[in-house]
């Protein structure tokens, strides 16, 4: 197939991987990639986000693979992405069931502008702990072509929870068979197809600061219901069954997929909260602790599938001290993060 370009290979100058943060969604992933090429700093986007806790289902969980019910972190946008990145200068073009897929990434790519798109690892022949073996939503960042090879120069990890992101590439049919994979799979109506580029001037008097407060305080009693459903979690699936709790349980795949899960946001909400509330020892030592707590259950938790049986009860007894410490610590970050920014965004 001949595809119109201006070369026969080309890549974006000085497009590089983006592993300082080793978190959070795929999305975000991709997108740092793009903020650390553009020089704007990826806080822009952590900050935009305020956390909660919530109970999720089986239904609402099964497009990602998991058909277990758990208790999870879920995150609450300030403002949309188009306009955020809009604050530091970037225009994103979004688009949904693209059909001239390749030819267009192309185009974007000859005008330096990178592109993400969503893909179903299914038909990712890279991704080999997914590849014709199960259905995983995932983002991926093009920033190059080679016309003569038929191939995209893209920003991709190994597996599902691996935390670098390399340089790699990708055929134009895997990338087409990638996307359309998952377009296919009910997400005609979504935007799959996202370019980017950097050609306005920052909004100088935006502050992400300002942001998250607003959004905080907007969300206050969506999160104060979510430490409810943290006390739920704890008192019905642990407190209440800790002479239960063995391997393949209910309660020990509940509380050890929730832990899981959870860290996989938070560990963005402890960047997000660092950073607005730095000035605060007292939010910052919470947080801290907070993270330290969750880190520790999920430890504790996969030591507990390889101790012996008197190991094991110090394990539950010990993840139990975790968990009450967590609940009273996000009781009171609350509190103290609703103070401060009462009185902050007063002054402003």
């Amino acid at each position: 197939m001949t595809y119109r370009s201006k070369a026969s290979n080309y890549e974006i100058p000085n497009f590089e991987p983006y592993n300082e943060i080793k978190n959070g969604q795929c999305f975000y992933r991709a997108l740092f990639s793009v903020l650390k090429h553009f020089g704007v700093d990826v806080m822009n986007l952590l900050c935009n986000n305020v956390y909660y806790y919530e109970f999720i289902h089986a239904l609402e969980s099964a497009e990602s693979g998991i058909y277990n019910d758990y208790l999870g972190l879920r995150e609450c946008r300030g403002m949309n992405y188009s306009d955020l990145l809009l604050k530091s200068g970037i225009t994103m073009k979004q688009f949904s069931d693209v059909h001239d897929l390749t030819q267009k990434i192309i185009y974007a790519i000859d005008k330096n502008c990178p592109v993400i798109i969503y893909i179903d690892c299914f038909y990712e022949p890279i991704r080999v702990d997914a590849y014709n073996k199960i259905h995983i939503t995932h983002s991926i960042t093009i920033f190059g072509y080679d016309i003569e090879k038929e191939v995209f120069n893209i920003i991709e990890h190994d597996y599902v929870n691996g935390f670098i992101y390399k340089k790699q590439t990708l055929s134009f049919s895997d990338i087409e068979n990638s996307y359309r994979g998952f377009v296919e799979a009910g997400n005609k109506d979504i935007s799959t197809y996202f370019e980017f580029k950097h050609d306005l001037i920052d909004d100088a008097n935006w502050n992400y600061n300002t942001t998250f407060m607003h959004n905080y305080l907007h969300n206050a009693d969506r999160i104060a219901q979510g430490i409810n459903d943290l006390e739920s979690f704890l008192t019905n699936y642990y407190l209440n069954k800790k002479d239960e709790m063995h391997v393949e349980s209910e309660s020990f795949n509940f509380v050890d997929l929730s832990s899981r899960k959870i860290l996989r946001n938070h560990k963005m909400r402890n960047f997000a909260v660092s950073s607005v509330f730095k000035e605060n020892i007292a939010i910052i030592d919470l947080i801290t602790q907070i993270t330290n707590d969750w880190f520790q259950v999920m430890a504790l938790f996969t030591k507990y599938k390889v101790s012996t049986a008197p190991n094991k009860k110090l394990s539950v007894d010990k993840c139990a001290e975790n968990l009450c410490r967590i609940l009273e610590n996000e009781k009171a970050i609350h509190q103290k993060i609703i103070e401060y920014c009462k009185v902050k965004l007063v002054q402003e």
